[in-house]
Order: C-alpha cells, then structure tokens, then sequence
C-alpha cells in the first residue's frame, strides 16, 4: 500500500478510535457487498486465538489460531464512520467467544455463518524476537489458499496487502480488478469517513467508462414504423416463403397469413374497431391465433392476449379490466369471453366462417381504418400477474415493439428468410425453423 495511503487509515483509526483491522474488514465487506450485490454481508476472519485477559498467553507456545464468521451488515445511508464502529463494537462483544471452532459455531448459526471469502490481518512483530538469550530467525514456507478468495494484510512502515485465491475460481485479472477496487474503497475511506456507504465507489475508472459507455453504447438505428409495415414489407418479399407452422401441421405462406389477416381486419373495421381501441383474444394456439392478432395490428387496434387456460375468475377479470371493443374467441373459449360481457367473434363458428371470404383480402390502408393507424399507438396490452397478485395490463406501443423486435432480429443473427417460434408450448419449432431456413 502507499506510504501515504496506510499513513492516512492510520490516522483516520486513530482519531475514531477504531483499529486498522476494523478499518480493512468494513472496505472488505462493502466491496463484498458490492460484488455480490447483497446489503448483508458475511465474510471470515482469522483470530489469534490469545486473549489479552488470559495470564501468561504471551509465553505460550503453540499455534492458536481461529477461523470466524464477521457479519457486517451494509446500511447504504449509514456514514463510513458509524458502520466501522458499529463493527468494531460487535466484535469485540464476540470476543470471548473466539475460542469455539468454526463447525461449532456454523453448527450454532446456520447456513447464515458461511462464507467463502477469508481476511488475515497479521499484526504480530516485524522481527523475530529472541528467547534466552538466542536468536531466532524466520523460517519461510508455501501455503495454499484455503478460500476461493483470502484477503491477507501486514501492516508496519510499509503495509502490504495480499490476495490469494483458487485459480480455478477467479482467474488472475479478476483478482486484480478486486485488488485495485479494495484500493480505491481504502482512499475513499481516508479521504472522508463521514461520508454515506452509498456514496463509496468501488468500480475503477476504467471500469465505469466500460459499463456507463461502452456497454452502454446500444443507439442503433431503428425504422419508425408499425408492425404492421414490418410485416407486411416481408410478405411483399416473399409472398411464397413460409410464414408459419402450427403444432398440427398446418402451414401458412406470407401471402396466405397476409390475406387472412387481412380479412380479420375489415371485419373488426366493419365493427367500428381501430386505432387505441383493445381486442380481446381469448384462443388456442394455432396458426389461426396468429392470424386473428395480426389481424387486430391491422385494423389499427391493440389486442389482449388471454390464455384460455387460465381460471375463469382470471380471465374474467382481464376482460373486464381491459374492457375490449369486442372480444374474439372459439367456441371452446366462448363461455368465458362471455361471462365478462364484451361483445363476441366467434372464430369457428360455421356462419361466421362462410362469411370471411367476402371480406377483401387486400390490406387496409389509413383511409381504411377508423383513424390513421401511428407509432405511437399501442400494439398489444399484456397482463402480468402483478406484485399485489391482483394482474396488472402493460400498453407496448408499436414503436417499442418495432425496436424489440429489430434489436432481436440483429442480436440473433436472423433477417430475410429466418425466423423461430416464440411459443413454449410449440411442438413443432424445430420443424418451423428447417421450415424457414428451406
């Protein structure tokens, strides 16, 4: 450690009262902390094991040595200053009790007193010391690291700071990286003890440009559009390409889902259903499901996916939550699109079904819809369970879902002529993907 770094901690400790051990354990457990990500930290400590009020334990021979839990809990508005004192008092309450070994007292404790970080401050004398009149002199050794990761420090004229670890956990440049994160918690520290844990900045300079600016470089650009103009600028490319493939075998081309889609649009437009109006949909997943939501991008409206596999009461409350303009649904799903009280669109039912092909095939156009169909519209509103248990929707608007999905499409590596399946229940994805790659 720099001379003037380990002079300022000194003088720090000294006007607080504290100990440098104190002092090396609180920057040890707030970058713990920080690397972990956790506000209650646990990391062991080496004790010598010879308490002062013990007659004659300076003349004892023998290696007393302990292995402790140190608990620190990180209050983040808690001045540096306090939170040292506040460890420096619990641990010399534990005092007495450094004498029990350490499966004792993660036996006493609990999974709570385990940890995998270890900080040896060795504070005996700098030189040997001469027993009857003989001298003695240091013996050098080897030691392995017992820890993924130990912290060792010795203080005097020049303290030295050391970390060990197991190669097979941290490799050396990580190690280093924590080295000089502990060095710059140690300045901060003599710099100003007053100031508020949340405060201290443990990451490097380097560090931060990387996370605050290079990883943070993502500005790409993104086409201001619809889902609707992405998708059907891909059908105008490939209107033969397959677009879709169900779990029962059915296939669709982009020209087929376009017009069908299509046809779902001028159904709803008919009703009177455009843009910042909400579509329930409440259907099995099937190539038709994908056609009805297409659909509903179309007309301008946002749809409401609801899966029909949910509890009545759950999906009773979506609907009327949501309040859709009309709701559309199977047969097998109509009993619970009913019970909320929104209008229906029964999906297989056979009247219905003779009825579609008169409506045109030709995608609608803003003169088509009820108003001009934007960015800034919503697309879909998903509900998720919610922190209260009581389900909340979320509005995606067009423009976010356009991101998304271009982001997705680069970050995949997928683009014309490629394309997955997004649903978990799928059986057929990786049919669907030979699919599309043919």
């Amino acid at each position: 450690m720099d001379a003037d770094l380990a002079g300022r901690l000194r003088d720090v400790a000294r006007e607080h009262g504290l100990t440098l051990n104190t002092v090396m354990q609180g920057a040890w457990a707030v970058l713990v902390g920080v690397l972990a990500g956790r506000r209650d930290v646990v990391f062991g400590a080496t004790v010598s094991g010879r308490p002062a009020e013990l007659p004659g334990v300076e003349g004892m021979l023998g290696l007393f040595i302990n292995t402790v839990p140190v608990r620190v809990e990180l209050d983040p508005g808690r001045p540096v200053v306090e939170l040292l004192a506040a460890l420096q008092e619990r641990q010399s309450a534990l005092l007495p009790h450094q004498h029990l070994g350490l499966a004792e007292i993660q036996r006493l404790a609990g999974p709570g007193a385990t940890f995998d970080t270890l900080l040896v401050y060795q504070n005996f004398p700098a030189s040997p010391p001469r027993l009857a009149g003989r001298e003695v002199a240091w013996a050098g050794g080897e030691d392995s690291a017992h820890y993924p990761m130990t912290l060792v420090v010795t203080p005097g004229t020049e303290t030295e700071i050391r970390l060990e670890y197991r190669p097979e956990a941290f490799a050396e440049e990580t190690v280093r990286a924590v080295a000089a994160r502990l060095a710059r918690l140690l300045a901060q520290v003599a710099d100003d003890p007053a100031a508020k844990v949340a405060a201290l900045e443990a990451s490097t300079a380097d560090e931060r440009h990387r996370v605050l600016h290079a990883w943070n470089d993502t500005s790409r650009p993104v086409p201001d559009g619809t889902l609707v103009d992405l998708f059907e600028a891909q059908a105008a490319r490939t209107p033969d390409g397959l677009a879709l493939v169900d779990g029962s075998g059915t296939e669709l081309t982009y020209a087929e889902l376009d017009a069908l889609a299509s046809r779902v649009a001028r159904e709803l437009i008919a009703r009177g259903v455009g843009p910042e109006d909400l579509v329930g949909v409440v259907m099995e997943r099937t190539a038709d499901l994908y056609a009805v939501l297409l659909g509903v991008l179309k007309a301008g409206a946002a749809y409401v996916p609801v899966d029909p596999g949910y509890p009545a009461e759950r999906i009773e409350f979506t609907l009327a939550d949501a309040r859709p303009a009309v709701v559309v649904c199977t047969a097998a799903t109509a009993g619970a699109a009913e019970a909320a009280g929104a209008a229906r669109i029964v999906w297989d039912d056979r009247r219905r079904r003779r009825r579609w092909p008169a409506r045109p095939a030709t995608a609608p156009a803003d003169a088509d819809r009820t108003a001009p169909l934007r960015p800034a519209h919503p697309a879909y509103v998903i509900y998720t369970s919610g922190s209260t248990g009581t389900p909340k929707g979320v509005s995606v608007p067009h423009r976010g879902a356009v991101n998304y999905v271009t982001w997705r499409a680069g970050a995949t590596g997928s683009g014309r002529g490629s394309g997955s399946c997004s649903s978990p229940r799928c059986r057929s994805t990786r049919r669907c993907r030979r699919s599309i790659r043919r």
